[in-house]
């Protein structure tokens, strides 16, 4: 990164002149899209699918909100959703045939906005003449380190969660020029935490900015707006007797997992922060946070606090945060800090700006992968979870249990009951720390449900009176399914050769290459 000196200087005239870098990172944003989708419909039966299951969970909430319903089925409020404002963006259209591509929308639209924006941060930066390559180059590195184009065929909130940490990112810039911190970036950061909880992180980096200039009653006001919706959802949630926090964030947390699960969740922090010094992939975020704490250590008091609340955000998410899980968990802090960093080194000295220069091209190079694994992942969706959705809404058409929620609760029969072993959506399965043979033979003979499609390794032990019909396999490399297969079973032994015989017509009906075993 070739910068001038003067750390507030307005651009100069050669570089305004050039190609903007806000147009560069919309078009390499546009072209990895494009890429993808690409990609996806040259595969072999090939269609643009979401890369994960998880987001027809949130499809499935929002036709039952519609339904004026919270939860996957009737008469049973739970809340299996990790943000509590994604659902509702996703109740228009619910029950027409676009539906589906909602999400998608949403994404693309914030992808694009967040390449602008960034490329606007770049252009605000102090270049001297004759840099056009270098802010091309920062430009896009700046749009795999947000990893925008692969992010919006996740279908999950993700990319709106990185749009409104671009955001906060100019707020904080504008806190290091000495200036107030726009309202715009403060309603953002507000925004935030309904749309994914880590997003507190954000807040108290703003709220820090906001102390270094003795704004304490913007920063008070900010941490009272952030916490509006989230404790207003957790209080409904206690009112419906279910606890103040989404499913799916007290199953991932290990929750009801008692000792052992405080245990384990100590052990998982201890994991995080050894993973940052281990796994080379997570290197780039560790440099990051140590470059950041660097400057802000030399940095004049204009700039520190704004640096050291950045530090502190990006330090939470590395001892608490998860990461990965198809480059999507850390991307939103690992964006905002670099946004933060090269704001920094616009006054820093070369050697600084080759440290800072590396670190972007390494958090660059960690999520460009997502750009090349998307087209393989969203097959394995469509031949694994889809064709499970496909079974039970067009052949089974009975309630079902299953552990992976998700296409198979979304456009069926909403009075279908669709026992979620796994505890998204089931509030009973939640609580159960010990999934054994017998748990699953109770839970699912309560219900009365005669079927299951399981993966049977996620549990402790099957059921010996379980009977195994059927298996689906994959056509290709898994990449984003938990397994390369699934289990069919006959919960009820009497209803096995109904679903055999229900399994070979649908085996005739399969896409090419994807493979249906009859036991």
């Amino acid at each position: 990164m070739h910068l001038s000196r003067a750390a507030g200087a307005p651009p100069r005239a050669a570089a305004t002149a050039a190609l903007p870098a806000w147009a560069i990172a919309l078009g390499a944003w546009a072209l990895l899209v494009l890429g993808i989708a690409g990609a996806m419909l040259a595969l072999p039966h090939g269609a643009i699918f979401y890369t994960l299951d998880d987001p027809y969970i949130h499809l499935a909430l929002a036709e039952r909100i519609a339904l004026g319903h919270y939860g996957i089925n009737l008469g049973e409020v739970t809340a299996p959703s990790s943000s509590v404002l994604w659902p509702f963006l996703l109740v228009p259209g619910a029950g027409e045939p676009w539906h589906v591509w909602l999400p998608l929308g949403i994404d693309l639209a914030c992808g694009a906005a967040t390449a602008v924006l960034l490329g606007r941060l770049v252009d605000r930066l102090p270049w001297g003449p004759g840099t056009l390559w270098a802010r091309a180059a920062l430009a896009v590195l700046l749009v795999l380190a947000g990893n925008l184009a692969a992010l919006a065929f996740t279908g999950m909130e993700h990319n709106l969660q990185v749009l409104l940490a671009a955001a906060c990112a100019w707020g904080v810039a504008e806190a290091m020029r000495g200036r107030p911190v726009p309202l715009w970036c403060l309603a953002a950061a507000a925004i935030g935490p309904a749309v994914r909880y880590e997003m507190l992180a954000l807040v108290g980096a703003l709220m820090i900015a906001l102390a270094g200039q003795r704004r304490w009653g913007a920063a008070a006001g900010l941490l009272l707006a952030a916490l509006v919706l989230p404790v207003g959802f957790g209080a409904w949630l206690v009112s419906q007797g279910l606890p103040p926090l989404p499913n799916s964030v007290l199953a991932k947390a290990d929750a009801y997992a008692g000792s052992a699960g405080l245990a384990g969740k100590l052990a998982e922090l201890l994991g995080n922060l050894g993973a940052l010094f281990v796994n080379p992939r997570r290197w780039p975020y560790l440099a990051l946070t140590a470059l950041l704490a660097a400057l802000a250590l030399r940095a004049p008091p204009v700039q520190r606090w704004p640096l050291l609340g950045a530090v502190a955000a990006l330090g939470l998410h590395a001892l608490v945060g998860k990461f990965g899980w198809f480059f999507r968990y850390e991307v939103y802090a690992a964006l905002f800090g670099a946004l933060v960093l090269v704001t920094a080194l616009a006054a820093a000295s070369r050697p600084w700006r080759i440290a800072g220069a590396l670190v972007v091209l390494g958090l660059g190079l960690a999520q460009a992968p997502a750009n090349l694994l998307s087209p393989r992942a969203a097959q394995n969706i469509q031949d694994q979870h889809y064709q499970m959705h496909r079974f039970v809404a067009e052949f089974w058409k009975q309630d079902v249990a299953v552990n992976d929620l998700g296409w198979v609760s979304y456009r069926i029969d909403p009075h279908v009951y669709v026992l979620d072993l796994y505890g998204l959506a089931s509030n009973e399965a939640l609580r159960e720390p010990n999934k054994d043979a017998a748990w699953l033979a109770q839970v699912v003979g309560r219900h009365g449900i005669r079927f299951a499609m399981l993966y049977p390794w996620w549990f402790k032990g099957i059921p010996d009176s379980w009977v195994v019909v059927g298996r689906l396999w994959l056509s290709g490399t898994r990449v984003a399914s938990n397994g390369d297969n699934v289990t069919f079973y006959a919960t009820d032994p009497a209803a096995a050769p109904e679903l055999r015989e229900k399994l070979a017509t649908f085996a005739r009906t399969v896409p090419e290459g994807v493979r249906v075993e009859i036991h």
